[in-house]
């Protein structure tokens, strides 16, 4: 009975040694959300970043501002009483180098739709851009680097006084003319038909 016993612990040890243990990988993701998706040449735009994690106990990225668009200096701010919010050690922006850090001694969980900063740019040139983060660098609480999910802004810039012009290509309706017509008309006239000539002579004799 005993071996019975030892014969089934031993199988079921093997049996579980043979299942992969699939460790539960941290999630972090980062939007860039443009206030406007199309300005005109001259407009400034207000972008946001959002982010949302898990077990994230440092991040790293670089804001890349397109050519034909142009960063407002000093417009750079991290959102208000981030590093309380999120509960880090440092939450830092450098303008010079378009660096975005923080870190912490553990992981820390980042809430959905947590603005991270905000900054504005302004149009110069007509096109289609695409604002764009590099070097996006999240840490578990391991220090090991996980890859994130980054979704760009899209802006297009028209020239001065085109934003919003109609598609030529569409038919407008034309408004009903106000001209008399010459045809003749169709309907029923109201007045008194007119006696012949021949009956007034007939009534005078």
């Amino acid at each position: 009975m005993k071996k019975r016993i030892v014969l089934l612990l031993m199988v079921c040890v093997w049996i579980l040694s043979a299942i992969p243990v699939s460790a539960v990988q941290p999630q972090f993701s980062v939007v860039v959300q443009a206030e406007q998706q199309e300005v005109e040449v001259g407009d400034t735009i207000r972008f946001t970043l959002v982010a949302q994690g898990e077990d994230v106990v440092a991040l790293q990225f670089n804001i890349v501002v397109p050519e034909g668009m142009k960063f407002v200096s000093g417009s750079g701010a991290l959102s208000k009483g981030l590093r309380e919010k999120l509960g880090v050690a440092a939450v830092d922006w450098t303008e010079g180098a378009m660096i975005f850090t923080y870190y912490n001694d553990v992981g820390v969980t980042i809430p959905k739709d947590t603005v991270l900063m905000t900054f504005e740019c302004t149009a110069q040139k007509a096109g289609s851009y695409q604002l764009e983060l590099e070097e996006v660098l999240p840490f578990n609480s391991e220090f090991e680097e996980f890859a994130p999910s980054v979704k760009m802004a899209s802006v297009t810039v028209v020239k001065e006084g085109e934003q919003g012009e109609k598609d030529p290509t569409v038919t407008q309706p034309t408004a009903p003319s106000t001209e008399p017509s010459t045809e003749p008309s169709t309907e029923p006239s109201t007045e008194p038909p007119k006696p012949k000539e021949d009956h007034l002579v007939n009534i005078m004799l």
